[in-house]
């Protein structure tokens, strides 16, 4: 398993099995995990998604680059001025 804290004020951890087939089975409904076998496909995949969607790129212990996000973004809470 891998704990992974986040910024999101809603899902403050994400916990993840290193491996992405039994990691679907452990992430909330809310989050989505890709593996990737170079990092070249990974940051390709990691540039192409929404930002609110607290991204997060891992290389896990079986040599995986790991891509985890929320399904939908999360809305940022405007400061009244």
């Amino acid at each position: 398993m891998i704990a992974l804290p986040t910024s999101s004020s809603q899902f403050k951890w994400v916990m993840t099995s290193a491996f992405v087939e039994e990691a679907s089975s452990f992430l909330p409904t809310t989050f989505e995990i890709d593996g990737f076998g170079t990092m070249g496909e990974a940051a390709a995949r990691f540039a192409s998604l929404d930002g609110n969607t607290f991204l997060m790129m891992i290389t896990a212990p079986d040599g995986q680059i790991l891509v985890i996000r929320l399904r939908q973004p999360e809305g940022r809470q405007r400061t009244a001025r």
